[in-house]
């Protein structure tokens, strides 16, 4: 638990550990081959997450980004040259991060210069070892719905 930011590329959690967040800053995205903008784990909580990528620059060039969790590809997404505003592409995307996973988030620019993309994932936390024992002092001994 925490409830100060501790810099990008660090998974973190809000103090009551029902939010958890995890930014990128600006990654630069090159052609050719997949750069990983993001790489983490997480311990025993369940992530109902939401994952956004985002520009700051006007580009003509396609963009293609892919999500793994577990070595195992779960979004994989090209943007041609026509999504030039926020969000980018099809995102947001809403996915479930298990416990004690791995999660990898690569991308790859089409032709054209390089530029910087923003990763951003936020979630819920459900079925935290840490949340469930906070919930159940708070609600009476008594499990929160999910």
């Amino acid at each position: 638990m925490t409830g100060t930011f501790e810099g990008v590329g660090t998974l973190q959690f809000s103090p009551d550990n029902k939010f958890a967040y995890i930014y990128s800053g600006a990654s630069t995205i090159t052609s050719g081959s997949y750069t990983t903008n993001l790489d983490f784990k997480n311990n025993s909580e369940y992530i109902l997450a939401e994952y956004q990528i985002s520009t700051l620059e006007s580009t003509s060039t396609d963009l293609f980004y892919k999500i793994f969790i577990n070595d195992v590809l779960i979004i994989a997404q090209f943007c041609n040259n026509s999504f030039q505003t926020y969000p980018y592409g099809m995102s947001p995307y809403k996915f479930v991060i298990p416990p004690f996973s791995h999660v990898v988030i690569q991308a790859q620019r089409g032709s054209g210069s390089d530029f910087e993309v923003y990763h951003i994932i936020t979630g819920k936390v459900k079925g935290a070892i840490e949340q469930e024992n906070l919930e159940a002092i708070t609600n009476n001994n008594k499990w929160a719905s999910l």
